[in-house]
């Protein structure tokens, strides 16, 4: 409850910051870290009271859910992330409170692993303890059919949908950091995935067909926006 309380005030700062720009759009994370395989009620209640905030706000919410909050992890476990039964015992509880609140959700990210759920630096991945084609199987099933869904990064995303085949496939769209934003990131525009991806769309039917997204990073006078503000961002919910 006190997490869904101060995520709504953090709402509401940022609405009012951004209040001649009409916002109608918030990137929201749900953190599981830690919680026991089976969710507890209290879990629930927190995402029902953030969902009918935003529903009352007129906001749509780009919906992720994740464990590691920080990079690099040296052990499992290290940063909050979670083993690979306990990830899809997770999953195989979010379908009823998806479903419920899916008119107030505009797409949602595959998500889960690596930091921030961004599918990067988990310590798991070069051992594959995590199986990455289950975790993407898990959560398209999971979803709502009518909800948008987005995994980051093109190789990922080319090798899943194909490892998974069509049905899969024709549901999920595309994500990564700044796509159009500056030049910083491996995927943003001009760069080695985007070439790749872009080059692969008439290819892949799905693209043109799907969600495309990515967060836009800001520059400022002396670099990038500091990791101060990441630390404050209004997006995330502990559950």
């Amino acid at each position: 409850k006190s997490s869904a309380i101060a995520a709504i005030a953090t709402l509401d700062h940022w609405r009012r910051f951004y209040k001649s720009d009409k916002p109608c759009l918030v990137q929201t994370y749900f953190y599981l870290t830690g919680l026991p395989d089976t969710l507890p009620q209290e879990s629930f209640d927190a995402m029902q009271k953030y969902f009918d905030a935003c529903r009352k706000r007129g906001i749509k919410i780009l919906l992720r859910f994740a464990y590691q909050r920080a990079l690099a992890p040296t052990t499992p476990g290290e940063f909050g992330e979670a083993t690979m039964s306990t990830i899809l015992s997770h999953i195989g509880q979010l379908g009823p409170i998806l479903e419920k609140n899916k008119d107030v959700i505009y797409a949602m990210q595959v998500g889960f692993i690596g930091a921030w759920g961004e599918w990067n630096a988990y310590s798991d991945r070069d051992t594959h303890e995590i199986d990455e084609t289950a975790l993407v199987k898990a959560v398209v099933d999971m979803a709502p059919k009518e909800l948008y869904l987005q995994m980051r990064y093109a190789p990922d995303h080319d090798l899943h949908c194909f490892l998974l085949g069509e049905d899969y496939s024709e549901r999920l769209g595309f994500h990564n950091d700044n796509l159009l934003g500056i030049k910083i990131d491996s995927e943003s525009f001009g760069t080695m995935y985007w070439d790749y991806k872009t080059e692969r769309a008439h290819l892949t039917p799905q693209d043109a067909e799907m969600m495309w997204g990515s967060e836009t990073y800001k520059k400022l006078s002396e670099g990038l926006l500091p990791s101060a503000y990441a630390e404050n961002d209004p997006k995330t919910m502990e559950l």
